[in-house]
């Protein structure tokens, strides 16, 4: 082993020294913490794989095992590992506070990212046995959850199954970004960056609007996109520090993301291929093959093992791995989400114009808002790009990285320099050839090649390269302070209107009845608050006498969810255990009708 990894370890220079004694720790604990959510996943996997008891049973367990093996496989000594494991307590605990200010209202949110969690937390195991019989009652089942990968779901039932509240169980989603700084951090510190200057770069890591703009929801994009960025940070840690650890982690990474989302495989692929090229570029073909073998193998884990529900399920039933959005049925939700006034256009302009678009619920407020920060100000902004502050350092970036191709220089940093621009170069392509690329959740890889850029400027030792460099590190800045700013102001905004409705049923002391459309989410919290809910097996819209509008919920057409009183809805509405049909097909058909 010590052979194989000392030849995969000289496929890239050495670094110029270890990283300081406090930036290896933070490169320790952020160790710590990705290891500990990749191991939960993987031994709840393969518990459930073999029939073990469901998550409701095992689950809170296995977490604190994680913990415990985290700190165990990262650290030095008895004292360290004990530190390492209660960092990551800390971590865990403090998270769901964070996460319990906000109510998800986002559309999948409240959906299937929602029943996907429900059904693991309430004993689906989805390794043996169908979904249907766990799904959240008297709602639509519905396919997403049977098709989707489930690392992350499986991580927020095994914290749901530990008490916490619907709230403050996405919180376990937020580690992934702490985890970021400490690893980034010691790969600057050990290329030879001031302290001040490498801790500014490491916080920015951590910055992507995507995950931002996530964290007060189920979504797992923002989850993928830290991860991804953690990813590269490991990468070159290993290969320029020559950490075994490190290497380990990046491994958990990638199992962990391509256990999340199909795109993972995408994105993590690109910045693997980018890594191998640079040893191939350099002749050092034995360490690249090493390398490649590493990573394949993890992949490989992931898609013929702990995630073969739902890839090899997907495949051998469907024929494609990425069924629903992919293969010969697929589902075209995406295509009809696009405005017909575009749907033609080509992709590459769809994603020029959308770079710069404007959204309603912009920072400045209103359909005039000069500016789109946070994707309208929802988790799921649907179309629209990053902004127009992130297309400045866009195209920032592509400017520090051809100034940098006409003025290679031989220097300590030009080792580091090398990988970096060529896996933002490759980062930036993989994202021009995605599809629905205009969609910024589906493409977090071209956030992280802009901050590549800006990383490789600065650790130039061209002055002027530098100064650009730091030139995109503050557009960035600013743009990531807007999205915090808009998205805590929007998110706080959201969670306080549902809590008042919920306060003005409760008070009113009768059974509430009411179609959610795709707010499933809703029903659980109301009857958390001691609502007697009776959801109506029915589509939107309702015409009932009385009838009111539901805030914050609304089904896919963006119907909105309405209550009736009780005495006014049928009999036939009202039987308990029924189910609203499914309805998601002609649902696309229309919308994409609709929106020509």
């Amino acid at each position: 082993m010590r052979a194989f990894t000392s030849i995969v370890f000289g496929g890239i220079d050495a670094a110029p020294g270890p990283p300081p004694f406090f930036a290896a720790r933070g490169l320790q604990a952020g160790q710590a913490l990705l290891s500990m959510l990749a191991l939960a996943v993987i031994m709840a996997s393969v518990a459930l794989i073999f029939g073990l008891p469901p998550l409701r049973v095992m689950g809170w367990p296995l977490l604190v095992a994680a913990i415990g093996l985290g700190a165990m496989l990262n650290g030095t000594s008895t004292s360290n590992r004990l530190a390492l494991a209660v960092s990551s307590g800390l971590a865990i605990a403090l998270s769901p506070w964070g996460a319990s200010l906000f109510i998800d209202v986002s559309a999948d949110g409240q959906e299937y990212h929602y029943d996907t969690i429900y059904a693991l937390a309430h004993g689906w195991n989805p390794f043996r046995a169908p979904y249907a019989g766990f799904a959240p009652p008297e709602v639509t089942i519905l396919i997403w959850p049977q098709h989707y990968p489930v690392g992350a779901p499986l991580l927020t039932a095994m914290v749901r199954n530990a008490g916490l509240s619907l709230a403050a169980s996405k919180g376990i989603l937020w580690l992934p970004g702490v985890a970021v700084p400490g690893i980034w951090f010691a790969l600057l510190r050990g290329e030879g960056l001031a302290p001040r200057s490498a801790a500014a770069l490491a916080l920015l890591a951590a910055a992507s609007p995507i995950y931002i703009a996530q964290l007060r929801s189920e979504y797992v994009d923002g989850f993928v996109a830290a991860l991804a960025m953690a990813f590269v940070g490991l990468l070159l840690v290993a290969l320029r520090q020559r950490r075994l650890d490190s290497l380990a982690c990046a491994l958990a990474c990638l199992i962990l993301a391509t256990d999340t989302k199909f795109n993972a495989i995408a994105i993590f692929g690109t910045i693997s291929a980018a890594v191998c090229l640079t040893m191939v570029i350099r002749r050092r073909i034995v360490a690249a093959f090493g390398l490649g073998l590493l990573l394949l193998g993890a992949l490989l884990f992931v898609v013929l093992f702990i995630g073969s529900f739902p890839y090899i399920t997907n495949w051998s039933g469907y024929g494609h791995p990425f069924y629903p959005i992919m293969g010969t049925d697929r589902y075209e939700v995406n295509n009809a989400l696009l405005p017909g006034a575009v749907r033609d256009l080509p992709a590459i302009v769809i994603f020029l114009g959308t770079t710069f678009s404007v959204f309603a619920r912009g920072f400045a407020g209103g359909p005039g808002a000069i500016f789109d920060f946070a994707e309208g100000g929802w988790p799921d902004g649907v179309v629209g790009g990053f902004g127009p502050i992130f297309g400045l350092a866009l195209l920032l970036a592509i400017a520090i990285a051809l100034v940098t191709l006409r003025h290679r220089r031989r220097s300590q940093a030009r080792a580091m320099a090398g990988v970096i621009f060529l896996i933002a170069a490759m980062l930036l392509v993989s994202s021009l050839v995605t599809p629905y690329m205009w969609w910024p959740r589906f493409i977090p890889q071209l956030w992280i090649c802009v901050y590549l850029c800006l990383v490789g400027a600065v650790l130039s030792d061209r002055s002027a390269l530098v100064k650009l460099g730091w030139t995109c590190a503050a557009i960035l800045a600013v743009n990531s302070a807007f999205v915090s700013v808009n998205s805590v102001r929007n998110g706080l905004s959201d969670s306080a209107v549902v809590r008042q409705h919920i306060a003005r049923v409760k008070a009113r002391g009768v059974p509430f009845c009411a179609a959610f459309g795709a707010a499933h989410a809703r029903i659980e919290l109301m009857r958390e608050a001691g609502i007697k809910v009776e959801p109506m097996a029915t589509g939107l819209p309702v015409e009932c006498k009385g009838s009111e509008v539901i805030p914050l919920a609304r089904d896919f057409l963006e119907n909105p969810a309405q209550s009736c009183p009780c005495a006014a809805v049928p009999a036939a509405l009202r039987r308990s255990g029924d189910r609203p049909a499914d309805t998601t097909l002609a649902d696309i058909e229309r919308l994409f009708e609709r929106s020509k």
